[in-house]
């Protein structure tokens, strides 16, 4: 069994977020977040350590608004519906 070594605990919230970049916006959705970052499901993404900003629209309460750094991502690839599309972004204090 493989450990986990994630500093923080994940929980599994799916929010709609805007993910803002010095090239436009564009949206997705979470999946799992921690205090230290999330995963976001979405058709375009970024390039590892690319910068970005995020609006994440919670059910209660103000949308939270971060700065994030990409840690890894996968672009949408047509031959494979199985890994799922998106990146794991690491939010930045």
């Amino acid at each position: 069994m493989e450990e986990d070594r994630r500093r923080y605990p994940r929980f599994d919230v799916r929010y709609p977020v805007k993910i803002v970049t010095s090239r436009g916006m564009f949206e997705g959705e979470t999946k799992d977040m921690s205090a230290g970052g999330t995963f976001i499901w979405c058709q375009e993404t970024l390039r590892a350590q690319e910068m970005c900003g995020l609006k994440i629209e919670i059910p209660t309460g103000s949308p939270l608004q971060l700065s994030a750094r990409v840690i890894w991502s996968r672009a949408p690839d047509p031959d494979d519906e199985t890994s799922p599309r998106g990146m794991g972004v690491r939010f930045v204090w």
